[in-house]
């Protein structure tokens, strides 16, 4: 209160241990401070803390000023690491375009080694007809007696016909096994 000012404050010293008097040099009387004693060690103590606050405050704003800093470097890094993301989004999205292109390909490619095996397989088997169709006239004319057996030019072209024949089934079964 303001009639208290000017008085005398009454402060009793104590050390940890709670014995009172434990300053050396110090009666374990009660000492007296002035009231303005007290005002200035107050603002002492409040202008210390005002420095405290602003030291306080300029390493806070240091401390943010570092963290903006920090934060716009991450967001640097995350812009790039996002657009080198995307840009592999993109890559992996054309290989899959070309894969699937390929395999498309690939499907017709098989569809044609199909349709080729088949029509190797039907021609081959016009061409054992035609084989067996010589064959057979082969046979019957080796049923002739020995004297009638004769090589003249009929007997040489169905000779040459047969082996145009068994070769053409030769070459349709490698291609078979090639397709």
């Amino acid at each position: 209160s303001k009639h208290n000012r000017g008085a005398l404050l009454h402060i009793h010293t104590m050390d940890i241990t709670g014995a009172s008097g434990s300053e050396p040099g110090r009666s374990s009387q009660p000492t007296f401070r002035l009231g303005e004693d007290w005002a200035a060690e107050t603002s002492k103590q409040i202008g210390r803390a005002s420095l405290t606050i602003v030291g306080s405050d300029k390493t806070r704003n240091v401390a943010h000023v570092s963290v903006d800093r920090g934060t716009n470097v991450t967001n640097t890094h995350d812009m790039r690491v996002d657009r080198a993301l995307r840009g592999k989004v993109n890559q992996t999205n054309r290989l899959i375009g070309v894969l699937e292109s390929n395999i498309d390909n690939t499907n017709l490619e098989l569809q044609k080694m199909h349709a080729t095996r088949k029509y190797i397989t039907q021609e081959k088997e016009k061409s054992m007809k035609h084989a067996t169709v010589n064959i057979e006239r082969r046979d019957q004319r080796m049923q002739r007696p020995a004297r009638e057996q004769v090589h003249d030019n009929p007997h040489r072209e169905l000779r040459k016909q047969g082996d145009l024949f068994q070769e053409t089934q030769n070459r349709y079964v490698r291609r078979l096994n090639e397709v």
